[in-house]
């Protein structure tokens, strides 16, 4: 199924959409609740994967909502620089706890970054690939890399569908615009106004994310995280070489 689509408008409506989740993200999340064995485990071996990465690192975190990674990363890093588009979800970021008083939080504009100041030699980026439209793609890699610096290590990671249009929850997908960017359907918890919104939510193959890669990047490791029965991530980690 295809839609015509505003790409502009649509990532407007995202932005709006995770702007007014950032109170009630954590919530949406489960996070805020006693989390199961499992998923306790789940979240710490996934972390386990790309610590030996960040551990004594200046970092680089785009997007990073109301903390949930940033918490992880200043645990040890030497430093964190963790950005968002939206300031709502700063504010919230803010009020976690970070015990060793390493992180600055900065509204910035992923595509952009040029507000930026700081040296960094690790870029990373959890629950945000998704998001980035098939056509913004390089031109986000273009900014990151940028910032980073060739010989700087990355890590991303986001939700992992064997099919991303969720036939499992077949209410989730929307539609797959003319682009191929896959849509989801969301709603924030406790909206009077139960409105629907549309996301982005792109989930990249091993083939695709190398061929992104070919030219700006070598030692890529790519595998899929899948240590828990209710969810799975894919993982990559590579060198920037431009």
């Amino acid at each position: 199924m295809t839609e015509n689509e505003n790409l502009d408008d649509n990532l407007d409506e995202m932005t709006s959409y995770y702007g007014q989740l950032a109170p009630r993200y954590e919530s949406k999340q489960g996070k805020d609740v006693e989390l199961s064995e499992d998923h306790q485990k789940y979240w710490k071996t996934l972390f386990s994967c790309f610590q030996k990465h960040v551990t004594g690192c200046n970092i680089l975190e785009i997007g990073c909502g109301p903390g949930t990674w940033t918490q992880q990363l200043a645990g040890v890093a030497q430093s964190v620089m963790a950005t968002d588009y939206n300031e709502s979800t700063l504010v919230e970021a803010r009020k976690k706890t970070y015990h060793y008083n390493n992180v600055q939080f900065l509204q910035a504009d992923a595509y952009d970054l040029s507000n930026v100041e700081g040296e960094f030699n690790v870029g990373f980026a959890k629950d945000w690939f998704s998001h980035i439209p098939i056509s913004k793609v390089n031109l986000f890699f273009d900014a990151f890399h940028k910032k980073i610096g060739i010989g700087g290590k990355v890590i991303l990671a986001d939700t992992y569908y064997k099919d991303p249009r969720v036939p499992e929850e077949p209410k989730r997908f929307s539609h797959i615009d003319d682009e191929g960017n896959i849509y989801h359907n969301r709603r924030i918890p406790g909206d009077p106004e139960n409105k629907m919104w549309k996301i982005i939510k792109n989930c990249p193959t091993e083939d695709e994310m190398r061929s992104y890669l070919k030219d700006r990047a070598n030692d890529i490791d790519y595998h899929i995280h899948d240590t828990w029965s209710k969810r799975s991530d894919w993982c990559i980690t590579y060198t920037i070489t431009h």
